[in-house]
């Protein structure tokens, strides 16, 4: 509705229409609007989803895990990227499954055109900034701050406002693995 309201107000279309209903003769002017839906997702035209799951391990790679496969359109390549940036570490730590396997994540359906990286990237662009923020919470214990106060860039979580207060990623990986976190 703000999207059709937006555009009859932009082209002034009320007023148009109501001029063009005023005509006679036999050559009048007509306007319309047009409204049309058409799903980008799998099947029907039905909602669409997928999954994506990523997680660490304690020497601070991250694993990613998704429902969809990489069948040569660069998935993997995607999402690393997406996961990295998301999480705020160099893509070199994140890795994506080679394989697919529906009983470890949920069946994101077919790979088909764009809709993997569409949809997949999404999934796990989520789970990373989940995982982001169960992280900042490690790293606020071990900075002994509140968790407002974590920033993750560039593979190092800092303290706002004191510069020289940093923890690698890594170790706060390896502190959150093993202390039983979750």
């Amino acid at each position: 509705p703000e999207l059709i309201d937006a555009v009859t107000e932009k082209t002034d279309y009320i007023a148009k229409r109501d001029a063009y209903a005023k005509q006679t003769g036999d050559v009048r002017k007509g306007i319309g609007l047009a409204i049309f839906y058409r799903g980008c997702g799998l099947g029907a035209e039905t909602p669409d989803a997928s999954a994506g799951f990523v997680s660490i391990h304690d020497d601070g790679t991250v694993m990613v895990k998704t429902g969809l496969t990489d069948i040569g359109q660069g998935l993997r390549t995607a999402y690393s990227q997406i996961v990295a940036e998301a999480l705020g570490v160099p893509v070199d730590v994140v890795f994506v499954a080679e394989h697919v396997d529906t009983h470890q994540i949920p069946d994101s359906n077919i790979t088909a055109a764009s809709r993997g990286t569409v949809m997949g990237a999404q999934s796990v662009k989520k789970a990373a900034m989940e995982l982001k923020e169960i992280l900042k919470e490690t790293a606020a214990m071990m900075f002994e701050a509140g968790v407002e106060d974590i920033e993750l860039e560039a593979g190092m979580f800092s303290l706002k406002g004191v510069p020289d207060a940093v923890i690698p990623f890594q170790a706060v990986c390896n502190v959150h693995h093993w202390t039983g976190q979750q």
